[in-house]
Order: C-alpha cells, then sequence, then structure tokens
C-alpha cells in the first residue's frame, strides 16, 4: 500500500497516518510509528485503536507511563479493548507495579474468560503480590565469636609461687 499517496490524497484524513504508523510498528520503525500514529490521532482524537497503536510503540521506545496513558485512553474510548487491558498490564509488570496490573488482568479475563495466557499473566501477578506481602525471614544474630585471649605478659607469669617452684627445681637439678 502506497501510504505517502493515500496521505498526500487525503492530507486531512487519519486513516493514512494511522495505516502507515501501524505498518511502522509492525516493521520495528519506532520513531516514525510515533510520528505517524501522533499525526493521526491530532486528526482523529476518537480513534481508540489509534491510541492503542502508540501505546505499543510507546512500550517499544520504553516511554511507560505515555504508553499507560495511551492505553488508559484507548480503554476509556473503548471498555471492551481487552488487548490494551493487557498490554497496560504488561507495563506495570515491567516497572514492578504489580498491584497495578491485577486489576487490569482481571478486567481482561472479564471480557475473555477463557483466555490461558491472561490467566496464567494473573496468577504469575497474584503469586509476585504475595511474595512482596510476605514478611521479611526473621534472620537468627549469629554468635559472635569469643573474644580473642588476653595477651599474657611475660610479668605475670613471674609469681612468688612461679618463682619459688623454678628456684625448686635448679636447686633438684
Amino acid at each position: 500500500a502506497d501510504f505517502n499517496k493515500a496521505i498526500e490524497l487525503a492530507p486531512e484524513s487519519d486513516a493514512g497516518y494511522f495505516e502507515r504508523g501501524e505498518t511502522e510498528l509492525a516493521q520495528n520503525q519506532y520513531e516514525p510509528a510515533l510520528a505517524d500514529l501522533n499525526k493521526a490521532i491530532e486528526l482523529n482524537s476518537n480513534n481508540p485503536d489509534a491510541y492503542y497503536r502508540r501505546g505499543l510503540t510507546q512500550y517499544h521506545l520504553e516511554k511507560f507511563p505515555e504508553a499507560i496513558q495511551d492505553y488508559t485512553t484507548a480503554i476509556e474510548k473503548n471498555p471492551n479493548e481487552l488487548n490494551a487491558y493487557n498490554r497496560r498490564a504488561d507495563v506495570y509488570v515491567t516497572m514492578n507495579q504489580f498491584e497495578k496490573a491485577q486489576p487490569d488482568l482481571e478486567a481482561a479475563l472479564r471480557l475473555k474468560p477463557d483466555d490461558a495466557a491472561t490467566i496464567q499473566r494473573l496468577q504469575f501477578v497474584k503469586n509476585k503480590i504475595a511474595e512482596s506481602n510476605r514478611p521479611a525471614p526473621v534472620q537468627s544474630t549469629p554468635t559472635p565469636p569469643p573474644p580473642p585471649p588476653a595477651a599474657v605478659h611475660q610479668a605475670s607469669l613471674l609469681t612468688p609461687l612461679n618463682i619459688g617452684i623454678g628456684v625448686a627445681v635448679l636447686v633438684v637439678l
């Protein structure tokens, strides 16, 4: 498809920009995709698919707050947008915000209850939440090693008893 020609013929239509942006996204050309999806949204801010695709693009560019906002807008414009719930949950998981991911995965399961991938991801998220809420194991305080023996001074060996024993030994010899 010649998207440039479509844009040239209908520059005020979001369709050419959206389609070109979608194609660029599929080809991992994230910066051009972002520019085209921005233009598509500028021309038609009511297209939830444009926000969803821009969210994917933002995610690949590691612009996580922007991706969350785009997925949120896609959901607001189409509350039945299963993929937007799943992808927003993915962003939250990437950011280790498991408590925020759980409601999105539960919403996705309400829309498609038999989705095995979402069921698995929800279980993963629940496990991560449980791990983070688990109290840290109590570590026993190791017994400190005994202090080193006090240094023995040579003078302390010269007690009257030791001197007497030493003299007696010498006398016997």
